[in-house]
């Protein structure tokens, strides 16, 4: 398993597992691709190449959330319905209407 900060691209509907040995993730976008960028943009996102999507962790912190710094996407929270190896839950990302 490879361990540190990796760059990946998720395509609208696919789902990608993510393991942390600390239990916290920080998702960021970050567009080097200017026909990615224009997309972002389109969807009212802004020209920005890199945006803090969304914070979340294994376990609530002391707010009792999962998830934090959820903008300009909701973080939802949910258990798996069919356990995944080291997995616990689930965070779905939803664009804010």
């Amino acid at each position: 398993m490879r361990k540190g900060v990796k760059s990946l691209k998720v395509k609208v509907g696919e789902k990608i597992v993510i393991h942390s040995s600390v239990g916290e993730w920080h998702l960021n976008s970050m567009f080097t691709d200017s026909e990615d960028r224009e997309i972002w943009k389109k969807k009212g996102f802004g020209d920005y190449k890199y945006l803090n999507i969304g914070k979340f962790r294994s376990y609530p912190c002391a707010s009792g959330n999962y998830s934090w710094v959820d903008d300009p996407f909701e973080c939802v929270y949910s258990e798996l319905e069919e356990p995944i190896e080291n997995a616990i839950g689930l965070i779905t990302f939803r664009q804010k209407t």
